[in-house]
């Protein structure tokens, strides 16, 4: 199945961040779910990686991975130096997962993080990610 083939690759971001998302609008939160290109720390520096979260009442959620981080939306965002930000209603996500049979993320981006020195996807990249200490907020 896509889904677990994505989930092994990518952790299980798309999928947690889009479950909390639904539950929150149920109960009665505003919500977006949020997709973007972040940029690895510590044993992933220099990977940007496409990652998912929530953000309500701006605050983001991130509770991939068995995290639970809440903090502001604009800290977190500057943190993970997040491009590409792609922001959901929680209809419109509902719709691309039904559509694509898939949590994310979604359109014709690539699921292969890609290297920032050389912009060539991960593991073709013969840069490979350096290991420096793990600083600031983890991705």
């Amino acid at each position: 199945m896509r889904e677990q083939k994505a989930q092994k690759k990518l952790g299980d971001c798309f999928q947690t961040a889009g479950r909390l998302a639904r539950d929150l609008d149920r109960a009665g939160l505003s919500v977006n779910l949020i997709h973007a290109q972040v940029r690895g720390q510590g044993t992933l520096c220099g990977v940007r990686f496409w990652h998912a979260w929530v953000e309500t009442n701006g605050v983001a959620l991130d509770m991939a991975n068995g995290r639970h981080i809440g903090i502001r939306a604009e800290k977190y965002r500057a943190a993970a130096r997040a491009v590409n930000v792609r922001e959901y209603k929680v209809v419109q996500a509902l719709v691309e997962v039904v559509r694509s049979q898939h949590w994310g993320p979604w359109g014709e981006d690539t699921y292969e993080p890609e290297c920032e020195r050389c912009g060539r996807e991960l593991p073709t990249c013969e840069c490979g990610p350096t290991k420096t200490s793990n600083r600031g907020l983890p991705t």
